[in-house]
This record gives C-alpha cells, structure tokens and sequence, in this order.
C-alpha cells in the first residue's frame, strides 16, 4: 500500500494522548476563568495579566499549538463536547438545503 502523500486530518496520528489534550483544554477553561475572575474582581489586576501576559502570548500559541486554541473557541468546544457526550446530533450533515 502505498503511503499517503498529504493525510487529511483523521489520517494523522495524534502527537499527544487524549487524556493530555483533556487536561490542556481544563488547563485553558480554567485559566479564561481566573482572568475573568481577576478583570471583575481586581481591574487593575486583571487588566495587567490579560495586557502583559495573555494577549502577548496568543501569536506564540496560534503558531506553536493551533489545535490548543482551535479546541478553546466556543463553537468548536461545543461540538467536542458535543460529540464526546453523543447528546447531539453535530455527527450527522447538514441537510440539503437547510439554512434557506
């Protein structure tokens, strides 16, 4: 069988294990939400973590780990969780049609 030039990304084997990805994205949650904890509580505080460590750190994270921020976005945390629960149908298509 030959090998596959450019796998799509179900075809990629996962660098890390699902338990780590899991962690990371609680790891993610719970560092938004002592940022929005610090911003409500503390201003000062938490507008000088979210200025001078948050934000210059998002171009290294979209360059570095892409799959780390991908999965942190509300639409796509969603459909994970979602899909890891099967309480909902995001696994079916979309029907002919369906927005007009």
């Amino acid at each position: 069988m030959a090998a596959i030039t450019f796998p799509n990304y179900t075809q990629i084997p996962s660098r890390l294990s699902l338990t780590a990805w899991r962690a990371i994205r609680a790891a993610v949650w719970l560092g938004a939400l002592v940022v929005a904890g610090l911003l409500v509580a503390v201003p000062d505080t938490g507008l000088d973590v979210m200025w001078k460590g948050v934000i210059p750190a998002l171009p290294l994270l979209f360059m570095v780990a892409p799959g780390v921020w991908r999965k942190r976005t509300r639409c796509q945390s969603g459909r994970i969780e979602g899909r890891r629960r099967c309480h909902t149908d995001v696994t079916r298509p979309a029907k002919e049609g369906a927005l007009g």
